[in-house]
């Protein structure tokens, strides 16, 4: 299901906030990447995490294999952790720990990216219903979500201070992708045929910025900048 436009809408906010921060020398952590990550987005070399790495490559990434619940880095060993649309793949029951992993490894500050919330949840049944009923498909990280349950902001924030971090003062908390214009783009992109995905694909340069403004509440996902 993924694709440039949501990963794009995805990664935005991210990116503006970390290309003023970035100098030399930086290291930048990015669990769950997948094969490409953040790297797209930002010219910087990124060390990336995941579990396997089936996609194409990303001259930017570093791949090292890993967990989130066991991250192959010492204490305080990376300058910036990025964790991006990660927790909610886990069983409830392992997303406090996970959340310490993270900042375990980090020195200077965390960014935490998920879906959270009741609105959130009701938007992923309507998309796998639609993506089913009406496509024929079904989609294996979509169906981790409804598995699993997704996260609360409270319950993100618990977890945080419990593992001895606070979130930063310049941004606490912020609301990301409109719940409904994710849907709407998703299932145009999982529309079977070639020549409208190709349109979309095509259009995307000129899409993006106009979708970019329409990008806000009701949000499908926070994003959480956390001090170490």
């Amino acid at each position: 299901m993924h694709n440039s436009m949501d990963m794009a809408l995805r990664y935005h906010p991210i990116v503006a906030f970390l290309r003023p921060r970035l100098e030399p020398g930086t290291r930048i952590v990015d669990v769950g990447s997948g094969s490409v990550g953040i790297t797209p987005y930002l010219r910087h070399t990124v060390f990336g995490v995941d579990r396997s790495f089936d996609g194409p490559r990303a001259t930017r990434l570093v791949r090292c294999t890993g967990d989130v619940l066991a991250l192959p880095f010492a204490d305080r060993s990376v300058d910036i952790t990025l964790c991006v649309d990660t927790l909610e793949h886990l069983p409830p029951d392992k997303r406090s720990a996970a959340v310490s992993e993270l900042l375990r490894i980090t020195r200077r500050f965390a960014v935490i990216a998920v879906p959270c919330g009741p609105l959130s949840a009701e938007r992923d049944r309507d998309l796998s219903l639609r993506l089913r009923r009406r496509l024929g498909r079904r989609d294996r990280f979509l169906d981790e979500h409804l598995e699993h349950g997704l996260p609360r902001l409270e319950e993100l924030q618990a977890w945080i201070t419990d593992a001895g971090a606070k979130l930063g003062r310049q941004f606490r908390s912020r609301a990301q992708d409109n719940v409904h214009l994710r849907v709407w783009w998703l299932v145009q992109m999982a529309k079977v045929s070639l020549l409208w995905r190709a349109t979309m694909i095509i259009s995307f340069p000129v899409m993006f910025p106009i979708l970019r403004q329409f990008n806000g509440r009701p949000s499908y996902r926070q994003i959480l900048y956390v001090e170490a």
